[in-house]
């Protein structure tokens, strides 16, 4: 797929062990494996596309003061946006070359998919904002029924944050122009029942078009949209030949919902001693289904290596190494940030196990319909719950390090099939 725009480098940001089920379920087990796990991880790229603007001040413009920040931009804030993406063929099937040469049909499907991201600032600072922006898929459109996807990394500073917000000072620095393939407006944008003063930025050319639109008043980003055409594919032309037609089109849109603060009760905590830069940790289980036509369980690792620690904030390349059974076992390579300011985390502060509860329920989001839940200490772990229209995730703290220490995760996505389920446990630090 020819890429939209450059995009930024981003790192990816999931829980340690919270992306592992979602990720098993999604991976193409036929990929090629990635990577040595001790190796120094790749940032992917991809995923929503970066602002149509630079991360810094253009020629001329003024920097903004960075520490002035609205009041929604600081750590355990929540942001909502629906976000969405979809394939559109246009023509029902193609043809592609074969081994021996010659050409074979290959029918084409249309797909989308839906979710929430929801993004919670870890940290802020004029030089860093840290997010964990973790993505709900709306697996039932008509019942809003919502399950775990994983999360992803979104890093920035007080003038750009990823593409979901630019600091109002610059955006009122940018100019009204239209140019070749860019075209730059102020308008009034009506989003729900609000209208806001807003800036579109719409960029496009012969095979990409890339639109987005901020709040002048608060710099968030109030809606994004792009279209990428694929490259052509080939076709029978009629005659017993062949002829070029329009390639596929990838469709991807964002929409702002809305903000809330969460209530972490050890949000201001600091990292345990053992988050420093170079530490190696390891853990082991299995993954597999549970339904009508049995069980099966393969073995499933993790390997997480702190790459650096900045502000509070841990940087975490990590692998997740499947067995799949005959086939060679897949390497996912994957890097993460984590903070105490976060729900489902790597870490909880220690001495903040002693306030809390049994029984008490931490956080319920009305937008993705999961509710984390501390059901009390078992031997050396604090368990905490996270149960969602169909998912049950429980998470084991050890209450001397804070570390996670165990995981158990089912995901209930179809009764005729079944339940995905994995189990984790730490191994030791290496």
């Amino acid at each position: 797929m020819h890429p939209p725009l450059p995009l930024l480098c981003r790192a990816l940001l999931t829980l340690c062990l919270l992306a592992t089920s979602s990720a098993m379920a999604q991976t193409n087990p036929f990929d090629p494996p990635a990577r040595n796990p001790l190796d120094p991880a790749p940032t992917p790229a991809g995923g929503p596309q970066a602002p149509l603007i630079p991360a810094g001040p253009r020629p001329g413009e003024l920097a903004p003061a960075a520490a002035q920040l609205p009041p929604f931009v600081k750590p355990g804030m929540r942001w909502y946006f629906h976000e969405g993406e979809s394939i559109v063929h246009n023509v029902p099937w193609h043809l592609i070359p074969t081994a021996g040469g010659g050409l074979r049909g290959k029918a084409n499907n249309n797909h989308g998919t839906v979710w929430y991201r929801a993004i919670d600032l870890l940290h802020v600072s004029p030089q860093l904002i840290a997010a964990n922006a973790r993505r709900f898929t709306i697996s039932d459109v008509a019942r809003d029924i919502t399950t775990s996807a994983g999360a992803s990394a979104i890093l920035g500073n007080a003038s750009t944050f990823d593409k979901y917000w630019i600091h109002p000072a610059r955006l009122a620095q940018i100019e009204q122009q239209r140019a070749a393939g860019l075209t730059i407006n102020r308008v009034q944008y009506v989003l729900g029942d609000k209208t806001y003063n807003a800036l579109s930025m719409m960029e496009h050319n012969e095979r990409t078009y890339v639109s987005q639109i901020y709040d002048l008043v608060t710099g968030l980003l109030l809606s994004s949209s792009s279209a990428d055409r694929n490259a052509p594919v080939l076709v029978p032309d009629g005659r017993g030949g062949v002829m070029p037609a329009q390639g596929a089109t990838l469709i991807t849109h964002s929409r702002f919902m809305g903000v809330r603060e969460l209530k972490i009760p050890w949000a201001a905590g600091p990292a345990p001693a053992w988050v420093t830069k170079g530490q190696q940790i390891q853990y082991t289980g299995s993954y597999g289904n549970v339904g009508p036509m049995g069980q099966n369980h393969l073995a499933l690792n993790r390997f997480c290596k702190i790459g650096q620690t900045t502000e509070g904030v841990a940087v975490v390349e990590s692998v997740t190494r499947r067995d799949l059974g005959s086939l060679p076992a897949q390497d996912s390579p994957d890097t993460q940030a984590f903070a105490s300011t976060q729900l489902g985390g790597w870490w909880i502060p220690p001495q903040a196990f002693p306030a809390l509860r049994p029984n008490t329920v931490i956080d319920e989001d009305r937008v993705t319909h999961f509710r984390t839940t501390f059901t009390g200490v078992q031997g050396n772990f604090a368990i905490f719950v996270e149960e969602g229209p169909q998912d049950r995730i429980e998470l084991g703290y050890d209450t001397t390090s804070g570390i996670l220490a165990w995981m158990r995760t089912r995901q209930q996505l179809d009764p005729r099939v079944g339940a995905f389920v994995s189990e984790m446990r730490l191994v030791s630090p290496r």
